[in-house]
């Protein structure tokens, strides 16, 4: 028998790798009340990673254009699942359930706690776009800096240390006691990073699901 509060929702990952999509559905899944279904979309304009402003921009139209010839309908919520929260203004405006930017969500869980933040991104390209979205949300005052990931064409270093070394380089420039780490697929990095101190690391995918779930117990939609 289907509960009465069972959720049915849809994860789409505006890049195209539908392992990444696997990926976040199964960390979503974690974070997620065992009767809600989570089912995974990939688009397909946009690349493997998003990483420049053109890339983001083509994953909005598609998400905007999918929304519009009813392709997410059907469902209870819908998470927009790349940190630069591609069409969310948009679906929002077309749906009628409630949507949820990864991107959005992390920045208001770091918020919350009232104290300074910084963010530590894989995407130095989208960079004004970042700090653009940090204003949209109101996170501006207490944002101390978004440092970016050295650049690793050559493949020398795995992700977790780059990704780490940026950290770390967050905490001692920064001295602040909260991380983000954006990006829906690196929850699985940021349970494991070695940080030279203690901190509160905010992952984007994870603040979605907390944030859906408390609209799902108040009946809200996001506005």
């Amino acid at each position: 028998m289907l509960r009465d509060d069972a959720m049915n929702v849809l994860l789409v990952n505006p890049n195209t790798n539908p392992d990444t999509t696997a990926m976040m559905v199964s960390i979503a899944c974690k974070h997620a009340p065992r009767h809600w279904a989570i089912t995974g979309r990939t688009l397909s304009q946009s690349a493997l990673v998003i990483n420049t402003p053109p890339l983001l921009e083509t994953a909005r139209h598609e998400m905007e254009t999918l929304a519009g010839q009813g392709a997410f309908d059907g469902f209870d919520a819908v998470i927009v699942a790349a940190f630069g929260d591609p069409g969310l203004a948009a679906l929002r405006a077309t749906l009628a359930v409630p949507v949820v930017g990864i991107g959005e969500a992390a920045i208001q869980a770091a918020m919350s706690r009232g104290q300074p933040y910084a963010i530590v991104s894989i995407t130095p390209r989208l960079a004004q776009g970042t700090l653009q979205q940090v204003t949209r949300v109101g996170g501006d005052a207490l944002l101390r800096g978004v440092f970016y990931t050295a650049d690793n064409a050559a493949g020398e270093r795995p992700l977790a240390d780059n990704i780490a070394m940026a950290a770390n380089r967050a905490l001692d420039e920064s001295n602040v006691s909260t991380l983000i780490i954006a990006g829906g697929p690196l929850a699985s990095i940021a349970d494991r990073l070695l940080l030279q101190r203690d901190c509160h690391i905010v992952q984007p995918l994870p603040s979605a699901m907390r944030k859906l779930m408390s609209a799902a117990a108040s009946h809200n939609k996001f506005q």
